[in-house]
């Protein structure tokens, strides 16, 4: 990645000299007065929230004296009937509960308004660093406003805490009263008790202690999840072929064997290979391969891959998300006299890797191999378009064989993802589930890819795309944070500067 160099001269309309171009100055100039404008409207709304709030909690609790003509304190004038009514109870746990959850959104909002005032923190260090000629030592000294995009934190205990302790006395108060109403009510209806709330009970004082603690625990958790989760993710999205393994020259030598069609790897400019011009590859061919269960075992690895994803995980501390489109065995083989032969291979690979399924004690193995031995037996009897049915997610053939072939490989991962059908579509309204769709749910960060199509659509979802160099892939412009890669060595150097 290039990095930016420092720029001597900043004009005040934003043109400027150096890598970036007056209309981004500019854009970053009015992105800074949006985000002011939004950050001090976020201020002034936590404030008219909370003076509603104050308002609107205070109501609950006139009504029932009004309504009832009740103290809930002293004898009551009302009848025991109604004061004894859950009508109360409900109300006051209602409003508590409401409470809870009007504080947990004000915190929100609060963490938006850090968030913007984050942003512009960041711009303000921008326009610091390529500013003017002024010696560094002099705009060190003439700053006041923080210019770190790592500030203001988060969890500011110091200046919202009186916030967050108002709500959770105010709330809590609610909460008291609705366990002492329930503490009195059978004494009260028998005319036992004088009041129709009890604070006598030690429970009824701990379960208001529990809930001062829940918004504490709150305030906890958003503002962890804010510093930590929320807009980006410590995961790593990783495609199969031709991002972990060397599949264009496997391709070439399998095809070799099944067919005796030899063409030269670099040749393959287009996936899939029979939309490539003059190599004379058709469809029934590519089948002919990726039927094979040998084309998927014997598979090289990227010898760089297993060692790099490995420093990811344990250095930069990152999850490995692996996906991969494999809807192989085909039912549409090239011929009925060739079926009949394709599952019998792919029935016999499956039960040489079986025990991977049911990894753990001897028991377990042999259980497990047992089990898909006899699945093996009944899916080789039926027809072909029923070919996966009976065997679930987790024994599907070519599942067994990927995850064979990423622990044979060393590869780690913390979830295999087998897109099915729709691979292609990135339209978070359709039902798919696939890369899109997951790495939108999941906020993955970073995504390995060799298919140009994609990494453009994944630049719309995730942070930084990288994709593999590959003959097929060079045609077309790449979206700003479409990073075009070599090696996995290079994609770890990467994401190490960028983490």
């Amino acid at each position: 990645m290039q990095k930016p160099r420092s720029r001597a001269v900043s004009t005040d309309d934003g043109a400027s000299d150096g890598n970036d171009s007056p209309g981004f100055a500019s854009f970053l100039i009015t992105e800074y007065d949006n985000l002011a404008q939004a950050h001090f409207k976020m201020v002034e709304t936590i404030s008219e929230f909370f003076k509603h709030y104050l308002t609107v909690i205070s109501i609950p609790l006139a009504l029932i004296i009004l309504v009832l003509n009740l103290d809930l304190l002293s004898v009551p004038a009302a009848s025991s009937s109604t004061v004894a009514s859950p009508v109360v109870f409900i109300l006051l746990l209602a409003v508590a509960l409401v409470g809870l959850m009007m504080f947990l959104y004000v915190l929100n909002l609060r963490m938006d308004a850090l968030l913007y005032a984050r942003a512009i923190n960041g711009i303000r260090k921008h326009f610091y660093d390529i500013g003017s000629a002024t010696p560094f030592s002099t705009r060190v000294r003439m700053r006041v406003l923080p210019q770190s995009p790592q500030i203001p934190n988060y969890r500011e205990f110091r200046y919202f805490g009186p916030v967050v302790v108002a709500f959770a006395i105010l709330d809590s108060f609610y909460f008291l009263l609705a366990l002492g109403w329930l503490s009195s009510r059978g004494d009260y209806v028998a005319g036992v008790a004088e009041n129709p709330v009890s604070l006598s009970a030690w429970w009824v004082w701990l379960g208001m202690a529990l809930f001062i603690l829940a918004h504490y625990a709150g305030y906890r958790y958003v503002t962890s999840y804010r510093e930590s989760s929320y807009l980006r993710s410590n995961i790593i999205g990783v495609d199969i072929d031709g991002v972990l393994n060397k599949h264009r020259g496997h391709f070439c030598r399998m095809l070799k064997e099944a067919r005796g069609i030899i063409i030269k790897p670099e040749r393959i400019t287009t996936i899939p290979v029979h939309n490539c011009k003059g190599l004379r590859v058709s469809r029934e061919d590519e089948i002919a391969v990726f039927n094979t269960p040998q084309y998927w075992t014997e598979m090289p690895p990227d010898p760089e891959a297993g060692d790099f994803l490995n420093r990811l995980k344990n250095a930069l501390n990152m999850k490995v998300e692996i996906f991969t489109s494999r809807p192989w065995p085909a039912a549409s083989a090239p011929s009925e006299a060739v079926a009949p032969a394709v599952k019998d291979s792919w029935s016999e690979e499956t039960r040489r890797y079986a025990g991977l399924a049911y990894r753990g004690r001897p028991a377990s193995r042999l259980v497990g191999r047992a089990v898909v031995a006899i699945r093996t037996i009944a899916w080789q009897k039926l027809p072909e378009k029923y070919w996966r049915i009976g065997w679930g997610r987790e024994r599907d053939p070519i599942v067994l064989l990927t995850k064979w072939w990423l622990q044979s490989n060393r590869i780690p991962y913390d979830r295999l993802i087998l897109e099915r059908a729709g691979e292609d579509i990135s339209d978070p309204r359709s039902a798919v589930r696939n890369r899109f769709q997951v790495s939108r749910q999941r906020q993955i960060r970073f995504f390995v890819e060799d298919d140009l199509q994609k990494a453009r659509k994944l630049a719309f979802i995730c942070d930084v795309v990288f994709l593999l160099d590959h003959p097929y892939n060079q045609v077309g412009e790449l979206p700003s944070n479409v990073m075009r890669v070599e090696s996995w060595r290079q994609i770890y150097e990467e994401i190490k500067e960028l983490g």
